[in-house]
């Protein structure tokens, strides 16, 4: 799956940090009672089988566009494509 940097809002493409994935993983334990170890394996797996080229940060952002993603907009009742990672991300980059 390629990342489409094109898509991220502007300031997630420009400030986007490791800060921002811990800060990413509290939200989601927080505000959706997510079990934090288990989708932080699976993003460590996920990661692993990336190709050499990819940075942490890309796989965090491809990872949560594939998998949190659809966990959260079924939670938040929204149709399948309304983009919850990236505005979640822009949310915490501008915020926390």
């Amino acid at each position: 799956m390629l990342l489409d940097m094109e898509a991220l809002p502007g300031v997630v493409k420009q400030k986007l940090a490791e800060v921002h994935m811990s800060r990413t993983w509290t939200v989601l334990q927080e505000k959706f009672s997510f079990n934090i170890a288990a989708w932080k394996k699976a993003f460590r797996q996920y990661y692993s089988r990336q190709p050499d080229r990819t940075s942490e940060l890309q796989a965090f952002v491809m990872f949560g566009l594939k998998f949190i993603q659809p966990v959260l907009n079924k939670i938040l009742g929204r149709k399948a494509d309304y983009p919850t990672w990236y505005r979640l991300l822009e949310w915490i980059v501008k915020n926390k």
